[in-house]
């Protein structure tokens, strides 16, 4: 899990999710998905895929899980 000061170093690369995520909140829809961006942007660098990509989800998850170590983030537990 990302403590709060590695979220708000990674969110101020990203101000519009950042901002939005302040005004709406995490419960908010579109937020989810900003911040599903968020990841895959910083910690794989390109887009998140949508489920109509067509991929192996489980293998992307962990892709992002290996990424993250790789950076230096502590990963829970790896899919």
């Amino acid at each position: 899990m990302l403590n709060i000061e590695e979220i708000e170093s990674i969110f101020s690369l990203f101000p519009f999710a950042r901002i939005k995520l302040a005004l709406e909140g995490v419960d908010d829809t579109e937020v989810r998905g900003l911040i599903y961006d968020v990841a895959c942007n910083f910690f794989a660098g390109y887009e998140a895929p949508l489920l109509k990509d067509d991929i192996d989800m489980d293998r992307f998850i962990r892709y992002l899980q290996l990424q993250a170590k790789a950076m230096g983030y502590r990963v829970q537990q790896l899919v």
